[in-house]
């Protein structure tokens, strides 16, 4: 699923295109779904910090039902917040 990312700290890096990235993912609305998500940077666009890219879960076993256009997300390093994120096509 496609997704745009919001980068929340100006001075962390943002990861480059093509780079394949795996923070945890955290959906707002659900405390207990935290999973280990595995991104793939398509797009940055480093002066508004925000990033396209393609997310899906690292393990075959998470609920694949979260990942629907539309859904809003965290992404967490650790239990640092380093960006947000929302579902915007299927690809």
């Amino acid at each position: 699923m496609i997704a745009e990312l919001i980068w929340l700290d100006k001075k962390r890096f943002i990861p480059d295109i093509g780079a394949k990235y795996c923070p945890i993912i955290k959906f707002s609305y659900e405390e207990d779904c935290i999973w280990s998500a595995e991104i793939y940077i398509i797009k940055n666009d480093l002066v508004k910090r925000n990033s396209i890219a393609e997310v899906n879960y690292l393990f075959p076993n998470a609920p694949i039902n979260n990942i629907c256009e539309g859904n809003r997300f965290e992404l967490l390093e650790g239990n640092r917040k380093v960006a947000d994120g929302i579902f915007i096509s299927s690809s």
